[in-house]
This record gives structure tokens, sequence and C-alpha cells, in this order.
């Protein structure tokens, strides 16, 4: 209740009340009474409402960022979902190229050692003596094609240098080719090359260890590169 209010009702209650001013007294004490409620009343509402509304721009907000933040976390978890995808593709592959590359060298290797066996095989008397030329070129011929097929795989998966790759190029017919000459000369200390040439020149042991020489000096050649490419080659990890 205000102040100019409570000198009202001072003043009528000392001056005495009569039942027309006690009316006006009343309606006044009640109109202030509901204006002062009506007041307090609309103020509290007011704030009430503002508030409301504060909260639903508040609850509208982070809504809106909380979706945004899953929009965002959903992408992210695609972006980590195909880099993991990629990563484990990569490794497969590199797995997959690294066994190839190992496979491929065993094969040099093993057939470079079955070459280089034969080499050592065909100057002993016992071979000579043995008449297995045709098994004996059926294994070289087919070791020989093996190390090209496997080194040329090497090749075809860049791990090969250039330089290498000249020298075994280099090195790949000579060993043919000598090893042609050895086996043309051994074929003349056989009765049926003597039956089939008996005007032909005889069998020489001189001669046909000059031929080995040069075939055991043309794989030895191809043998370094070979060796150099076992060592130089790196497995990928």
């Amino acid at each position: 209740m205000d102040a100019e209010l409570i000198k009202i009702i001072n003043r009528a209650v000392r001056d005495g009340l009569t039942s027309a001013s006690g009316l006006v007294i009343l309606i006044v004490i009640i109109g202030a009474g509901v204006g002062s409620f009506l007041g307090s009343y609309l103020k509290s509402k007011g704030e009430h409402l503002a508030t409301k509304e504060d909260f639903d721009e508040l609850l509208g907000q982070i809504k809106a960022q909380t979706a945004a933040t899953e929009e965002i976390k959903g992408e992210i978890q695609q972006k980590l979902d195909r880099f993991s995808g990629e990563l484990q593709r990569g490794r497969e592959f590199a797995g997959f190229r690294r066994d190839r590359i190992a496979q491929h060298l065993d094969q040099v290797l093993g057939a470079y050692s079955d070459i280089y066996s034969v080499a050592q095989l065909i100057p002993l008397r016992l071979w000579l003596s043995s008449n297995k030329d045709l098994e004996t070129e059926a294994r070289f011929r087919t070791s020989l094609s093996i190390l090209r097929t496997h080194f040329r795989a090497l090749e075809s998966l860049n791990v090969i240098p250039d330089q290498l790759s000249r020298e075994f190029a280099e090195h790949d017919w000579p060993v043919l080719s000598a090893w042609d000459e050895v086996l043309s000369e051994a074929a003349l200390r056989t009765h049926e090359f003597k039956q089939a040439h008996p005007g032909d020149k005889e069998f020489s042991p001189q001669q046909y260890h000059q031929k080995w020489l040069k075939f055991m000096s043309a794989v030895e050649a191809m043998g370094r590169t070979v060796k150099t490419v076992s060592r130089d080659v790196s497995l990928p990890t």
C-alpha cells in the first residue's frame, strides 16, 4: 500500500467516517489493492513469459548445437572409417606385394642354384659316360626359363635397378650360347653321333674343357648379378 493511500485512511479515521466517505475509502482501498495485485501479477507474469521465451530459445540453441555436433561426429566417423579401410587395404596390398617379391626372389635364387649345379656336373667323367645329355639339357633349359620369368616379374614390380636389368640381359644370352657349345662338343663322344657323322672330328677332352670353362665363366657372371639382386632388393614392411 502506497503512502498517499495511508494518508487518506488516517484522515478519514481522524475526521470521522460517514457512510459516503467510508464507501469512497473502501473503493479506493480495494482499487489500490487490486491495482497493486494486478501490477505485481502482470510483472511476475511478464517475467515468467520472458523467462520461458529465453528458456525456449536456449533449448532451441542447444538442440541445434547437438544436431550440428552429431552431424560433425558422423562426418568424422565416416572419414575415420574410410581412412581405416584405406589403411587396411594398404597393409594388405603391402603384404601381398612383399609376398610376391619374396616368392620371385626365391625362384630366381633356386633356378640359378640349379644352373650352377648343372655347370658343376657336366665336366665330370661320370656324367660324360652316363649319356644323360637330353635329361641334363631339359633340366638346364627349365631352370633358365624359370630364372628369366621370375627376374622379369621382379622388374615389373619395379624393385630391380635399371643397371642390374642391363647386366642380367648382357649375361643371359652368353650363358645359353656357351651351353649350346658345351652340348655340341659333348655330343662328339656319343656312339649315336659317331654313327650319324662318321667323318666328323673326334671328341677332344681338351676342347670340351675349354667350352666348359667358357660356360662356367658366363654362369658365374650371371651369378654375380643374381647375388646383387638378392642383396639389394628390399621387401616392403
